[in-house]
């Protein structure tokens, strides 16, 4: 894909949590800090698409079928819409299928539930192949990360995040930006984990496209800033030797051939 195609990726992600905020409004009057939000589920189910791309004889083939598990006080709320929001990331995968030019084994099938073995606020998805009109497998959820099969990076200048001011210890530290998406946070579910308490627990997300990344504030309280610039929820473009705020931590964008 490229830089164009990227923004494209961007946008349909940011649709989809909107609607899916819309949606889940009809059920919270308010979220609370603790809660899950629709957004990270979104992100979540995008990102397992994303990983679980394996190369074909002729074509790419994508997880067709996928399962989003939450602790049972998380999945409470949404349980009243739940086909709603199900059908509303069948609808999403299918154009991100299309946005990345691959196929499917059989019709996109998303389903949530509720697991005591989740931890409070965390999102768990399994991606699975299912060919055709096979059900889906009603396995337990992981012991830990998500089992999906990762696609290799594609050639391209290596692109990764060097802290450059943090917590102490983390100055030097880097971060590979090997993934179409990946989340900063200071929560430990997110992809790039940030402990400092001026970073929000779900704070920014660094979408890569054609070689090229670009940075979304997810409504973080201290902001996201680009070479002072901030990021709001539209992306901004990054390119090598950036620096990136997030909270009071310092990042440079790197890129080696």
């Amino acid at each position: 894909m490229d830089a164009v195609a990227g923004r494209h990726t961007v946008s349909l992600l940011l649709r989809l949590e909107r609607r899916l905020e819309a949606l889940a409004e009809a059920v919270f009057s308010a979220w609370g800090r603790d809660r899950v939000h629709p957004a990270e589920i979104a992100r979540r189910v995008f990102r397992a698409m994303d990983d679980g791309a394996m190369a074909g004889v002729d074509e790419m083939m994508l997880p067709n079928a996928y399962r989003v598990f939450l602790h049972p006080r998380d999945f409470a709320p949404y349980a009243a819409v739940a086909g709603q929001l199900a059908a509303e990331l069948e609808s999403s995968l299918g154009a991100r299928a299309a946005e990345l030019g691959g196929r499917c084994p059989g019709p996109l099938r998303v389903a949530l539930d509720a697991r005591d073995e989740i931890t409070p606020g965390a999102v768990y998805v399994e991606a699975r192949f299912c060919p055709g009109d096979e059900p889906q497998p009603q396995s337990e959820p992981p012991a830990g990360e998500t089992r999906v099969y990762r696609r290799r990076s594609g050639a391209g200048p290596t692109l990764r995040l060097r802290v450059q001011a943090g917590p102490p210890g983390t100055a030097g530290r880097e971060f590979a930006l090997d993934r179409p998406a990946l989340t900063l946070g200071r929560r430990p579910d997110q992809d790039i984990v940030l402990e400092d308490p001026s970073v929000s627990r779900a704070h920014a997300r660094i979408e890569v496209a054609g070689g090229r990344p670009w940075v979304v504030d997810l409504g973080s309280t201290n902001g996201t800033l680009v070479n002072g610039r901030r990021a709001g929820a539209e992306p901004l473009p990054l390119s090598p030797g950036d620096r990136l705020q997030v909270g009071a931590v310092l990042l440079e964008l790197i890129a080696e051939p």
